[in-house]
């Protein structure tokens, strides 16, 4: 093994690398940074004699290694190569060349602002002797010049950078917007906040637009950049976004527990431990559109926002390391931001419509069918899909997935001749333009059997108020914003409300009069105080 070549090694360690693994970019072979560093470690003597290094400066192949390893794995290291680079000003940083075959010139593709251009690129071309070099060249260092993601960064690469990639499973088709792929960055092209080896490396979801619009792509990098100023434990995390060419890509964890519909096709027995994860992390979501509707808790942050498209696809789980047991190992965060916006302004007080288009319809609210130029979506578009959510959410709970299948079929629309997949009616019925719109009697009807059921307990029932009076509303003015909902939450999970209904009470004669007669809970009484007080947030 020590007799042989600096590129010999060079090319079995490439095919070391890439071999028995199914690659993102298939027959591409790469060489890692940490194998590349070993293999110069290694062969140092023999590259500074190669080069013409006559000193011994442990940091001084550092910045041009790659440009080394290139031309080492062609065998073209010669006697000065360390001088003229050095003289030249080209090193790593200036990678990747692009080779002009028609002025027979190279420039440089900088990625680093303050890289500046090498001061005699032309010597550069005669020292790799004719043009095959240079071409050869150009074409060899996209095998060197790697990429390496994390820290939620943005990092532009050229069109034919190889991605340092491993697929791990099949593509999963994400609405209109994405392909989604299980996938392993090789370990030393990863940064997370701790150190990545071949041991720990985690598994990834890598997404790739189907748009190559990149205007859609800021869009959604930008929203995604300011959840992670938000900081919250129910919100996605991103780990790194990048464009290649016309090609748009995000990475992520990978969601051990698939998405929240995924969970509740599984197998459910309801214990009040898990009863008690299940209202936890519905508190973790409320909280967290909290923070991303009205992020006063950051100083970076000064616009509000709005998500879009909340919906059962759109909420991952992940597992939790501080937790223990069956499900309630895992977290749910709210992922697919594609739709989100922020603004400045509250909704009353911008002069433009909204310029967003709406998600899933089935978790949409009736306004959403509003349209024009003077149209304003408001952040309480996302309390009526949350409220969507959480009641399939508490069905589940109680009656379990066969429970919640068919609370769904209930509102199934009927399939045309040739559809094979099921659509759905939305929680609501009714034409906008007569005002009549209503909540669909199905879900009116679900709501009740919760409230009646012996397996709900008083939080679930509590909360089934909450979401009739507070959520599903047809009037969005009088919807409870995520304020108000968390206020009531937190209320209903800690189960407290000790002489609550005595002061609601007093507050009825402002308020529609229950029917004579008939029992009001007092979780409806304090939804009825929130939604007719007059400092209701009407501008949310």
């Amino acid at each position: 093994m020590d007799s042989e070549s600096l590129p010999d090694q060079i090319a079995r360690t490439m095919d070391s690398v890439t071999e028995r693994k199914q690659m993102y970019d298939q027959g591409r072979k790469f060489m890692p940074i940490n194998e590349l560093e070993r293999l110069i470690r290694a062969n140092r003597k023999e590259v500074e004699k190669l080069c013409g290094i006559d000193h011994e400066n442990p940091d001084s192949l550092n910045d041009i290694i790659r440009i080394l390893a290139i031309l080492a794995s062609r065998d073209l290291l010669k006697e000065k190569t360390y001088q003229t680079v050095r003289r030249i000003g080209i090193s790593d940083c200036h990678l990747p060349l692009v080779y002009d075959k028609s002025r027979s010139s190279f420039m440089s593709d900088i990625r680093v602002a303050d890289a500046g251009q090498p001061r005699d690129i032309q010597e550069f071309e005669s020292f790799l002797s004719g043009l095959a070099n240079c071409i050869e060249f150009t074409e060899l260092q996209y095998r060197f010049c790697i990429p390496t993601f994390g820290n939620a960064e943005f990092t532009q690469l050229h069109s034919n950078s190889i991605l340092p990639i491993y697929h791990l499973g099949k593509k999963t088709e994400v609405g209109s917007f994405g392909m989604v792929d299980q996938v392993q960055v090789h370990h030393a092209h990863l940064k997370l906040d701790r150190p990545v080896t071949k041991e720990n490396n985690p598994k990834l979801a890598l997404k790739q637009l189907l748009s190559d619009s990149e205007a859609e792509f800021d869009r959604e990098r930008e929203a995604l950049s300011k959840i992670q100023k938000l900081c919250h434990d129910h919100l996605i995390t991103l780990i790194a976004s990048f464009k290649r060419g016309r090609e748009f890509f995000f990475l992520f964890p990978w969601a051990e527990g698939g998405n929240l519909r995924q969970l509740w096709n599984k197998n459910w027995s309801p214990t009040r431990e898990q009863t008690e994860w299940a209202l936890g992390q519905m508190l973790g979501l409320a909280e967290a559109i909290q923070h991303l509707h009205l992020p006063t808790n950051n100083l970076d942050l000064t616009e509000n926002g709005r998500h879009g498209d909340l919906r059962p696809e759109n909420i991952l789980a992940f597992h939790d390391k501080k937790a223990h047991g069956s499900v309630a190992v895992l977290k749910l965060r709210i992922a697919d931001v594609g739709l989100a916006k922020f603004h400045q302004k509250i909704t009353s007080e911008r002069t433009a419509g909204t310029t967003t288009t709406g998600g899933s319809m089935e978790y949409a609210p009736p306004e959403s069918l509003l349209e024009g130029e003077e149209v304003k979506r408001s952040r309480k578009y996302d309390m009526w899909s949350l409220g969507c959510i959480f009641l399939e959410f508490i069905v589940w709970v109680v009656e379990g997935p066969e429970g919640l299948a068919e609370f769904r079929e209930e509102r199934a629309k009927k399939k045309t001749s040739n559809q094979t997949y099921s659509e759905y009616e939305p929680y609501y019925r009714g034409r906008w333009n007569n005002k009549g719109y209503e909540v669909h009697p199905k879900v009116r009807v679900r709501l009740s059997s919760i409230r009646k059921s012996p397996k709900s307990s008083k939080e679930l029932r509590a909360l089934a108020d909450i979401i009739e009076m507070g959520l599903l509303v047809v009037d969005e003015e009088k919807r409870f914003s995520a304020k108000q909902l968390m206020d009531m939450l937190k209320r209903a999970g800690l189960g407290t409300m000790e002489n609550e209904e005595d002061n609601v009470r007093s507050e009825l004669h402002k308020m529609e009069e229950p029917e004579k007669g008939k029992k009001v809970s007092r979780w409806r009484l304090r939804c009825l105080q929130i939604i007719s007080s007059p400092s209701s947030s009407r501008n949310y």
